[in-house]
């Protein structure tokens, strides 16, 4: 007999970002285009060319799947 397996995660996530201004500049544009197609670099983003401000973003989750687990 099938068996039916719920699993439930719950939890927060915090991380350092940047908050740019609302109409990014030529330079910035060019350096997220870069960021984004060279892969591996750094540092990853340089957020001082956007004039950008340092933050922490602060996140939560609560997330409950279930499962169908097939009997032995």
């Amino acid at each position: 007999m099938d068996a039916l397996r719920r699993f439930h995660l719950v939890g927060i996530f915090r991380y350092a970002a940047a908050l740019a201004p609302q109409d990014p500049s030529r330079a910035c544009i060019d350096e997220a285009l870069q960021a984004a197609m060279v892969g591996q670099r750094y540092p990853p983003y340089n957020a001082e060319v956007c004039d950008a401000k340092r933050i922490e973003v602060q996140g939560s989750f609560d997330v409950t799947q279930d499962f169908l687990l097939a009997a032995d």
